[in-house]
């Protein structure tokens, strides 16, 4: 940020140290009245941010592994795809692991598929073996043996790093909702419309303890990146999308913005009126999420007050307009 102050010292594309320190101390001098205390989180509250930011890594890592999965099954084995409502279930990949080719799958007989299913407890088990027993026994083409052979060892080595992957991230769940539910503002959080077992959580990470340091929805909406950087000068304005944010805090609002759509009446009303106007699925979506920002703040601050035996709008009040 001090780089991008200019001082008769310096032109703009300089940078040193030295630079850097004299700017910082003069806008320290100079602007101190308007500068905040910056409060860090606790423990607690970093432990859960840091837990679900590196959740969302291992969960893009098993989205490119389901990815890789399905394209692979595409080419040897498209039937498999068919058989079970995801490929990524516990109970898909142990039948993919257990008959990795439709040879292997057509040589099971009832009886072995209705066992098998019952073991991994599939709740309607004989009503299942005879939808795939028919699939998988209905004409359709075959790959080479030569085909069948290579992308069936190259399928069960993408299901060798997708399982350990798959459970690493159901005890991430597990110590996310411990964490979660341990925080006093849980209830609040919980209670925002969509925010499931992932998506509170992640909220309540990206808003932080203190909240006292926004002072208003358009800081939070800021620092998200939820609105957009305006360009103006005379007649030209033109505005952006803003780069420089948390970037685990604007995909929670994104994700909270397309919660909302499916689940408020004015937010769908308002993403329809949008998408009526000509603007992409991602624009019109993303414009409730402007809108939720200050209605959802002065919630959790009204809310949060109430909690501690406050009245909303009496002293000590946060500045949420």
């Amino acid at each position: 940020m001090p780089t991008r102050w200019w001082t008769p010292a310096a032109s703009p594309p300089a940078k040193s140290d030295a630079i850097d320190a004299r700017l910082v101390a003069d806008i320290g001098r100079s602007d101190f009245r308007r500068l905040r205390r910056l409060v860090p989180d606790s423990e607690h509250m970093r432990e859960l941010k840091i837990l679900c930011r590196d959740q969302d890594a291992l969960l893009e890592q098993s989205t490119r592994l389901r990815n890789q999965l399905t394209a692979t099954l595409k080419e040897y084995y498209p039937v498999a795809l068919e058989l079970f409502s995801d490929p990524a279930l516990q109970v898909a990949l142990a039948f993919l692991r257990a008959y990795p080719s439709l040879q292997a799958a057509r040589g099971a007989s009832l009886p072995e598929l209705v066992a098998f299913l019952k073991a991994h407890r599939h709740p309607q088990a004989e009503a299942a073996v005879r939808r795939i027993y028919g699939l998988v026994h209905a004409p359709q083409l075959e790959a080479s043996p030569g085909v069948t052979r290579a992308k069936s060892r190259y399928m069960l080595a993408l299901i060798s790093q997708l399982e350990p992957l798959l459970e690493a991230i159901r005890q991430y769940d597990e110590e996310i909702t411990r964490l979660f539910e341990s925080h006093p503002d849980s209830v609040i959080f919980a209670s925002l419309p969509g925010a499931g077992t992932r998506l509170a959580p992640r909220l309540l990470a990206g808003w932080g303890k203190d909240r006292g340091r926004y002072e208003n929805a358009a800081a939070m909406q800021a620092l998200a990146g939820t609105s957009p950087v305006l360009h103006q000068s005379g007649k030209y304005r033109f505005a952006r999308c803003r780069r420089a944010c948390v970037k685990f805090l604007r995909r929670a609002l994104h994700l909270f913005a397309y919660q909302s759509v499916r689940l408020v009446s004015w937010a769908r009303a308002y993403y329809a009126r949008k998408r009526a106007a000509g603007q992409d699925p991602p624009r019109g979506a993303a414009g409730p999420g402007q809108h939720l920002g200050p209605h959802h703040l002065r919630h959790v601050a009204e809310a949060r007050d109430l909690r501690r035996g406050r009245v909303p709008g009496g002293q000590g009040q946060t500045r949420i307009p």
